[in-house]
């Protein structure tokens, strides 16, 4: 009824020195939100191709892909249509990129489709194989098959796990060829800038046959997540090959990314152990919750993690 008196004309001026107080603090948070908005924005220009190489189709997704594999250390990646004209690209088509910093040379197919591979899609580059090995005098010459699947669907709703078949797998272990998600990729490489990997470990993938491991070659897998105890923050891990040792560094690969920690206390039988080997299952104290690690998440054991 007397809203009135908080007015500015009828206040107290204590009240009118917060109110004042409170106004300055507002401007300096919208001042500061501005920065961060600004950073936000930079960043994205920055890395957008990471964003690209799951959204986007065509000669976007092929700059996105080049954008990309050079984020990530190759110095030498070739657009093979920025070497040649219109009228040769449309009678001779070409493989999208090379990689040609070392041997063997790569040839790289890329596409963004709304479904899943076919056959025509995983192994079309193997065409441009003999073409490049006549061309250039050498037999090193090998084909990788990138697909961005599904794309008009958040990844994380797509068919991740049978994204190729078993023949198009066999097809590409036969003939030297690596099959490559867009999605598997960008795990990866954002799994590279969150733990300040060498980039090495994820160039040395794009060289081995088959479909892209999501296993980096810093990590050493030792075991998997057998169950999650939630009223303790610990997970059960059964070790299948290696060992773990307390204090040392593990990486467990998600549906979701990297998730890195140390492992600070291992438990054997209810005991307080220093390693865990082969057989044994161990109790790993965890940061992370059970919607991150879940049953028969891949444990693994960081390896110079430093680069």
């Amino acid at each position: 009824m007397f809203k009135w008196v908080e007015n500015n004309e009828y206040e107290l001026d204590t009240i009118l020195n917060y109110k004042t107080e409170k106004m300055k603090v507002n401007q300096r948070t919208e001042k500061e939100l501005e920065k961060i908005d600004k950073k936000i924005l930079k960043e994205r220009e920055r890395s957008g191709f990471l964003h690209g190489i799951i959204t986007k189709s065509g000669d976007e997704l092929v700059i996105s892909v080049k954008k990309c594999l050079e984020f990530i250390g190759f110095k030498k990646v070739i657009n093979v249509d920025e070497k040649i004209d219109n009228q040769e690209r449309s009678t001779l088509k070409q493989e999208d990129l090379q990689i040609l910093d070392k041997s063997p040379a790569l040839l790289l197919e890329i596409k963004g489709l709304s479904g899943l591979p076919r056959e025509s899609d995983t192994m079309q580059v193997y065409k441009y194989i003999p073409r490049r090995m006549k061309e250039w005098d050498r037999t090193d010459v090998r084909g990788i098959s990138i697909i961005n699947h599904q794309r008009n669907i958040p990844p994380l709703e797509r068919n991740n796990k049978n994204v190729f078949t078993e023949p198009q797998i066999d097809d590409a272990n036969s003939n030297d060829i690596t099959l490559i998600t867009t999605w598997n990729l960008f795990l990866l490489v954002r799994g590279m800038v969150k733990w300040k990997w060498n980039p090495e470990v994820l160039q040395d993938l794009l060289y081995r046959k088959g479909v892209l491991s999501k296993i980096p070659t810093n990590y050493l897998p030792v075991g998997k997540v057998v169950k999650y105890w939630k009223n303790l923050n610990v997970i059960e891990v059964k070790i299948d090959d290696n060992k773990i040792q307390k204090g040392q560094r593990v990486g467990y690969v998600t549906a979701k990314g990297y998730f890195e920690e140390y492992a600070l206390s291992l438990e054997v039988e209810n005991k307080n152990v220093i390693d865990a080997i082969s057989g044994q299952t161990v109790g790993i104290k965890t940061e992370y919750s059970n919607d991150i690690i879940v049953k028969n998440t891949l444990v693994c054991i960081v390896m110079n993690e430093k680069g």
